[in-house]
């Protein structure tokens, strides 16, 4: 606690409660660096029990990877629009078409941010909260797809994507499909 001075304090989510996903997330956004370096202190602290230790540096290692910083910046938006639309729905003087109408502009929003993947990745590395700006794949060693051929199949194709497309296919588009997905089922009924 020392390490994160003034700082949000970060707490344990609420499963249904917007508010307290983004609470969290802004927290973690703006207190990134010294989460960072409160885990660091904690990795090499030997009046921790090993477990301690071991969870924190965990923690700190994901901290490291350019992809969560990408996803710290990336939810913070999304759960900020969730948190002003739950907040206008459930305030009294709300009516019907009013809910729907922010219902329908939360849904938009979420169609407008799924081709901005690279404003997200622009504003991941500007914001800079860690010193690598690479995705995690470049780090690693790739892994070889089996070519076996079947009588009925042809050669296979090994396609191979970067580590910025690899992500952005598996993972910021899939999140943004299901948020709308959901949000339109959460509206029919």
């Amino acid at each position: 606690m020392s390490n994160l001075g003034n700082v949000v304090v970060l707490k344990r989510l609420a499963d249904t409660r917007w508010s307290t996903h983004a609470d969290a997330i802004h927290a973690l956004s703006n207190g990134y660096s010294l989460i960072e370096k409160a885990l660091e202190t904690l990795m090499g602290d030997e009046s921790q029990t090993r477990e301690t230790r071991h969870d924190a540096d965990g923690l700190f290692r994901k901290m490291k990877k350019f992809e969560t910083v990408l996803l710290t910046v990336f939810w913070c938006d999304i759960l900020s629009e969730f948190k002003k639309t739950s907040k206008y729905i459930q305030h009294e003087d709300s009516n019907l078409q009013e809910v729907t109408n922010q219902l329908e502009s939360l849904s938009s929003y979420l169609t407008d941010i799924r081709n901005q993947f690279d404003d997200y990745e622009s504003r991941a590395i500007v914001k800079s909260f860690s010193e690598v700006a690479e995705y995690s794949d470049l780090l690693k060693r790739s892994k070889k797809r089996s070519t076996q051929v079947k009588f009925y199949e042809g050669n296979a194709e090994n396609t191979v994507f970067s580590g910025k497309e690899c992500f952005r296919i598996n993972t910021f588009l899939p999140v943004i499909d299901t948020l709308k997905e959901s949000l339109e089922r959460r509206a029919k009924s």
